[in-house]
């Protein structure tokens, strides 16, 4: 075996190249803050810099504005707020850079590969503590991924582990009740060994994710579903939650038993709930938020642009926005409405007219930065047509008179209802079909989409791993995020068969194959390519645009 320590030299290259693209669409006139930089014990060690703008809050606590989050249990977070909050509670083997994006030392203070690339052992630090005093072993990250893989357990990220950790997928599904035949096996308290199913060269970008993360188990079982409050929490990560208030905000501490808090400098945070653009700007420009995600309204940009506010940002990441078809229901389960739903569309009038921040349109499920990063081309779909639109829904039977009353379910924010409207009228114009639309909370839409519960529904993919596979696996049969309950054999078998390609071209075929078996079947339509618009305020320093959109507070300072 040969020990990569730090550099993680398997994927730098990947991950200099994605950083690369991040860096060159970014609209600021600033000047990007240096990253930081990692001892040799794996401590940060962030370098003094900024420019000073507005003065920090008198109190010094770091408010981020944030829809609130579904789960923070890292073995059932999937949705982007409880992926935001629960990796700034728990840490994994491995950690994400804030800016480069190669995985750093998290738990874990190394790893070894073994040559055929499927084994990897990972040497824990022995100061890693949980909050309550107790070590972090390698047989707290065993409890965790067993208890996700447990089968009557609902886990809706488990199947980045049972994709490719060795015996995992047989595990869950019941097949085998024998866990010493999953590839996970501690060795000792502080080592631990992962055999995978098939080499996958982006393993320590999966492990850094939070479903990889470890949960403590005697505040698992001794409090069941409420471990998670805050009067209960035991968390291992550079903060834990102090206070939980449900449509206000969820305040954080500085863990200080946590094994890097000498180098978290911010001592207490908040998340503040917001779901609208407008509410959000005003609380952010009154000093109430000082950094705001994607809830930027979209009638402000084009000023913001004009008067190149250096508290303005546009980045691009690896996310797609879909509208998402039930194939299970009518009319839907028929694949000609689909894609003439898909037809009827004009997607480059909705990123050049109405949103204007850099999006790509979509006639395809993966982003076009994989082009640069993997050599990868996506096949292109079709483009908007709405005579072919018309003319498939003639052929399954329906006209702008006896089309079934449909509603387009979508959270409440102010770029969801432009979307969601764009969508409607393009319907009605070039097909004659109307659709309702309805607007809800974040955490019912999620909670709707995951009953299956919805004929049409607005929602985003990011990517949870830098590889196009990221995209196509949510669509796999048996993948507990396959909201449109979408089934096909070829597709899946695809799938297996790029997990085990083990050369480029081959490879690239086969996820060629698949994109286009999703653009063919059409189980949910690609609107357009992301990039993430915030505003974040200039004294807080730190903060560096990555295409996987990871931002943890640890990594932020005050200027």
């Amino acid at each position: 075996m040969s020990a990569i320590r730090f550099a993680f030299a398997i994927s730098i290259a990947l991950t200099l190249s994605l950083t690369a693209l991040a860096c060159k669409k970014r609209t600021s006139g600033g000047s990007t803050t240096p990253s930081k930089v990692v001892g040799r014990d794996g401590s940060s060690k962030r370098p003094r810099s900024g420019t000073h703008g507005e003065r920090p809050p008198a109190d010094r606590v770091f408010r981020w504005g944030s829809n609130f989050p579904r789960f923070i249990d890292p073995n059932r977070v999937t949705e982007t707020p409880g992926n935001y909050l629960a990796q700034n509670l728990f840490e994994g083997l491995l950690n994400h850079n804030q800016g480069a994006g190669e995985p750093q030392p998290g738990v874990a203070t190394h790893f070894e590969l073994s040559h055929d690339g499927r084994t990897y052992t990972f040497h824990l630090r022995h100061n890693a503590r949980w909050s309550n005093g107790d070590p972090v072993t390698a047989r707290d990250f065993e409890y965790s991924w067993k208890r996700s893989l447990t089968p009557d357990f609902v886990s809706e990220n488990v199947e980045l582990i049972w994709q490719f950790v060795d015996g995992a997928k047989a595990y869950k599904l019941g097949k085998q009740k024998d866990w010493s035949t999953v590839g996970v096996k501690v060795l000792d308290d502080y080592t631990l060994e992962v055999r995978l199913s098939h080499p996958a060269p982006f393993f320590p970008y999966l492990v850094a994710y939070i479903a990889y993360a470890p949960v403590p188990k005697k505040a698992v079982e001794r409090y069941g579903s409420r471990w998670t409050r805050p009067e209960h929490i035991v968390v291992n990560g550079p903060y834990t939650i102090t206070s939980f208030k449900e449509r206000d905000r969820i305040t954080l501490l500085k863990n200080p038993r946590y094994w890097d808090a000498k180098s978290v400098r911010i001592e207490r945070w908040e998340l503040v709930h917001v779901e609208r653009e407008t509410e959000a700007v005003k609380m952010y420009n009154l000093g109430q938020i000082h950094y705001l995600s994607d809830l930027v309204p979209t009638e402000l940009i084009p000023q913001y642009k004009r008067q190149n506010r250096k508290d303005f940002h546009i980045d691009p990441v690896l996310c797609t926005y879909y509208i998402k078809f039930n194939t299970k229901k009518k009319p839907f389960d028929d694949v000609r409405v689909r894609r003439a739903f898909n037809l009827a569309v004009n997607k480059d009038e909705l990123v050049t007219n109405m949103l204007q921040t850099g999006q790509v349109p979509a006639t395809n499920f993966i982003p076009l930065m994989f082009e640069k990063t993997h050599h990868y081309r996506s096949p292109k779909g079709p483009y908007f047509n709405p005579s072919a639109a018309r003319k498939l829904l003639a052929e399954a039977g329906y006209s702008a008179a006896n089309f079934p009353k449909v509603t387009l379910l979508f959270n409440a924010a102010e770029l969801h209802q432009t979307v969601a409207s764009f969508v409607q009228g393009q319907l009605k114009r070039h097909v004659g079909v109307e659709i309702d639309l309805q607007k809800m909370e974040w955490k019912s839409l999620i909670a709707k989409l995951h009953k299956k519960d919805f004929t049409l529904a607005r929602t985003g993919w990011c990517a949870d791993y830098p590889d196009p596979l990221a995209f196509l696996s949510p669509l796999q049969s048996q993948s507990e995020n396959n909201d449109p309950g979408y089934k096909n054999l070829e597709f899946d078998t695809t799938l297996a068969q790029i997990k085990s390609a083990a050369e480029r071209k081959r490879r690239n075929e086969l996820l060629a194959k698949a994109e286009r078996t999703l653009i063919r079947d059409m189980p949910q339509m690609p609107l357009f390519h992301y990039t993430r618009v915030y505003l974040i305020k200039s004294f807080i320093g730190g903060y560096e645009p990555n295409v996987m959109d990871y931002h943890l507070v640890k990594y932020l300072y005050f200027r």
